[in-house]
């Protein structure tokens, strides 16, 4: 599970992630945010894990990536949630699918809404993660668009039910690195589940 960071458009297996990333939306991104960081890393998965990414991206076409949310109030502790399927002490950031025809941009402002009930037009894209899960001779590429901002209410309200989110806290940097250290030491079926999410948050604590 190595991490580092790359430059557009110098990308390791490029044609992979061609599949997911529309060229001239990366670019027009890349100059609306030039701050933003590009990350690559590869993660070793089981074939379990292989199977139900390669159905959600491939066999179903439900999405072709995410949007994450690196949230904090003024205090400056970072918004992370749990699900009422997650195991026991369980949480991690905000994220949500971008659809196959979706603009990211459009995909951010809506998984918001429908993730805390918030609407907000100053979120800013820090960071884009190409992550590629690697099962055997095969692998998926993966992408995470990363955005930051501030949020001052307490009052959080999920729009989609059918997320089953159970509960919002906000977490200081102890409490995120902790955080971080139980997503990548679950086992048994949430095991890569956990490695794989841990990867944003591990970009987040490098800042």
């Amino acid at each position: 599970m190595h991490l580092r960071p790359i430059k557009w458009p110098d990308v390791p297996s490029a044609h992979e992630f061609s599949v997911f990333v529309v060229q001239t939306e990366m670019q027009e991104l890349l100059t609306r945010f030039p701050d933003a960081e590009l990350w690559y890393a590869e993660l070793e998965i089981g074939h379990s894990f292989y199977d139900y990414f390669a159905d959600k991206l491939y066999h179903r076409g439900s999405r072709r990536g995410e949007i994450a949310f690196a949230i904090r109030n003024p205090q400056n502790k970072i918004l992370v949630h749990t699900k009422e399927f997650y195991p026991q002490n369980v949480f991690r950031i905000p994220t949500g699918g971008i659809h196959l025809d979706e603009p990211v941009q459009e995909a951010m402002h809506r998984e918001l809404y429908e993730e805390t009930g918030v609407k907000n037009d100053h979120m800013i894209l820090a960071h884009i993660l190409l992550l590629r899960m690697i099962y055997d001779d095969k692998s998926i590429p993966f992408v995470s668009y990363v955005y930051a901002g501030q949020l001052d209410q307490n009052e959080l309200v999920p729009q989609d039910p059918s997320e089953q989110i159970e509960e919002f806290k906000w977490v200081d940097e102890n409490e995120f690195t902790h955080l971080i250290q139980t997503l990548e030491q679950l086992e048994f079926e949430w095991a890569d589940w956990g490695k794989m999410r841990a990867m944003v948050h591990r970009i987040l604590q490098r800042k």
